[in-house]
């Protein structure tokens, strides 16, 4: 607050003398540093005890690939053991090989890309396919496309069956319930309604209060 500054050692915390308030410049945070810490913090990451830690690490450095990223990309795929971070780290190593010079490298990226279904997969190829001039590349990449597409709306057929079958058995449910009151007292009793809005609600305060054991804070919802 006042002039001189006190100054402090970041690492050590240890007092670094003083300086005039005109000779320091404060950093602004924008969108630039949030993105440089963003990487920084993935490269550390990369070497946590934690599957899911590292995985998060790989996805926030593929959004920004360069040549040094991709030899840490390389370092760590040689040393991986989780099946699922190294086929992350595979998939950012040919997110970097589409910029090759060797067609056929870009042709190998391309068959690797083929097997995922992210979305910012998809968008890179087919901003390679505008970009592409060789035949050959821009074939296997119209096709590495329609692959993805192909899984995409399976998957997204598979989605909506579930949500409609989801969605009906609760209006079976409430069908169920109609026609029994209805047929035992010969009215429309809407109580069994409140019923099921009283499960609903306890679902979820109990998920939100165990926000890591969703899978089990539904077991403990049931009572």
């Amino acid at each position: 607050d006042g002039d001189p500054f006190a100054l402090h050692d970041p690492l050590s915390l240890k007092d670094a003398g003083s300086a005039p308030a005109d000779s320091v410049t404060k950093i602004g945070t924008n969108n630039a540093l949030r993105k440089t810490l963003r990487e920084a913090l993935a490269r550390f990451s990369l070497s946590s005890t934690d599957p899911a830690i590292r995985l998060d690490a790989v996805r926030e450095m593929s959004q920004s690939i360069d040549e040094a990223t991709l030899a840490l990309l390389r370092q760590r795929s040689a040393v991986e053991t989780d099946s699922g971070v190294k086929r992350e780290i595979a998939t950012a190593l040919a997110l970097g090989a589409l910029t090759s010079d060797d067609a056929g490298t870009r042709i190998q990226a391309i068959r690797t890309l083929g097997g995922s279904l992210r979305q910012d997969v998809r968008n890179r190829l087919a901003q390679l396919i505008e970009e592409e001039r060789d035949a050959k590349v821009r074939s296997a990449t119209v096709s590495a496309v329609a692959s993805i597409d192909r899984w995409r709306n399976f998957y997204a057929a598979i989605q909506t069956l579930f949500f409609g079958l989801s969605l009906g058995s609760v209006l079976v449910l409430i069908a169920i319930g109609l026609a029994i009151t209805f047929g035992v007292i010969g009215v429309i009793n809407m109580a069994h309604g409140e019923l099921m809005m009283l499960g609903a609600y306890t679902t979820y305060v109990v998920q939100t209060a165990m926000p890591n054991h969703i899978g089990i804070s539904i077991l403990a919802a049931i009572p």
